[in-house]
């Protein structure tokens, strides 16, 4: 199964998705690389994948990507 296979089953199942949590679940170590080719495929439905940047308890960064649906106006 492909990488953008597993993130979009994976944004079917939850909500967001790490960077750490594709690595140690899915082995994808280039997660924003993955991001970039599913963002493609789902503009074509009216979907994308957005990025926040969050920080844990330590003060270290990290992303964290959201499946949202874009609003049309108009």
């Amino acid at each position: 199964m492909s990488q953008t296979k597993i993130v979009s089953d994976h944004f079917n199942k939850a909500y967001t998705l790490t960077p750490t949590e594709a690595r140690r679940n899915y082995r994808i170590e280039s997660l924003s690389s993955v991001i970039s080719k599913l963002n493609k495929e789902l503009k074509l439905v009216g979907l994308v994948i957005t990025k926040s940047m969050k920080m844990d308890i330590t003060g270290k960064r990290y992303a964290e990507y959201c499946r949202k649906a874009v609003i049309s106006n108009g």
